[in-house]
């Protein structure tokens, strides 16, 4: 248990925050923009990912020299993955919420 504080103390309340908020801004965007799975939604699905991710990825432990030097696979493959999973955690507690309290729609009518 102890470790598990730990690591929450180094990943910060702040940065838990801003990912919500984050993925909170996109999701609510999403919704109203009414964005479909086709081209369009995967590039912005991308776009979303990767400044989530990147959010992240900087913003963690900025002290922590990684062992790639700024490749290509960790700039486009390893940043919107970390996105993703962020996303997809956050975003299935908003869709819950959305479901149950209809959530999204009171945040846009304010």
């Amino acid at each position: 248990m102890n470790e598990i504080l730990k690591e929450l103390k180094d990943y910060g309340i702040g940065n838990i925050v801003w990912s919500f908020l984050l993925t909170l801004f996109f999701y609510v965007l999403a919704h109203k923009v009414n964005i479909d799975l086709n081209v369009f939604g995967i590039i912005y699905g991308y776009i979303t990912f990767i400044s989530i991710g990147h959010y992240l990825i900087h913003n963690v432990k900025p002290g922590y020299k990684s062992k790639f030097e700024n490749s290509i696979a960790d700039t486009f493959v390893a940043i919107p993955i970390v996105g993703a999973v962020t996303f997809i955690f956050w975003g299935v507690i908003i869709w819950l919420l959305d479901l149950c309290f209809n959530f999204v729609i009171i945040l846009t009518n304010i």
